[in-house]
């Protein structure tokens, strides 16, 4: 995939987000997760997304959950709820996805959390545009 091409890339903004949000964190595209931090990789890397993950990449808008919704899980056999989540658009494609995790010291996320994840996928975004 087009953001597999920049896996150097993901995976420093991934450990650059997880060190400022203290919330495991992933990048994927449109169906495998290809980057993290703050998670153990061997769980995560190559896990295909959930089809409820695939449906909100395609609205196209940050995703955050309510802190008393039921937990949403992006990858299959992975049992880490999702807090956020922000879109790759390039070229009005939508190639992949930031995602911030449960911690297991039930961090929450903040405003610059989101702040944070929404300027990575953009970024990665015009990455993909050249």
């Amino acid at each position: 995939s087009q953001i597999e091409e920049l896996s150097i890339i993901t995976t420093q903004l991934c450990e650059s987000i997880f060190s400022e949000s203290n919330l495991p964190v992933i990048i994927c595209d449109r169906d495998h997760c290809i980057a993290s931090a703050g998670i153990p990789r061997r769980e995560v890397i190559e896990r295909r997304l959930t089809p409820y993950v695939e449906q909100l990449m395609e609205e196209r808008k940050l995703f955050s959950s309510e802190i008393d919704s039921e937990p949403l899980y992006p990858l299959e056999g992975v049992d880490r709820a999702m807090q956020l989540l922000a879109p790759i658009v390039s070229n009005g494609d939508v190639n992949g996805a930031v995602i911030l995790l449960d911690s297991n010291e039930n961090t929450v996320f903040s405003k610059d959390d989101e702040k944070l994840i929404n300027t990575v996928a953009s970024f990665l975004g015009k990455q993909m545009e050249q």
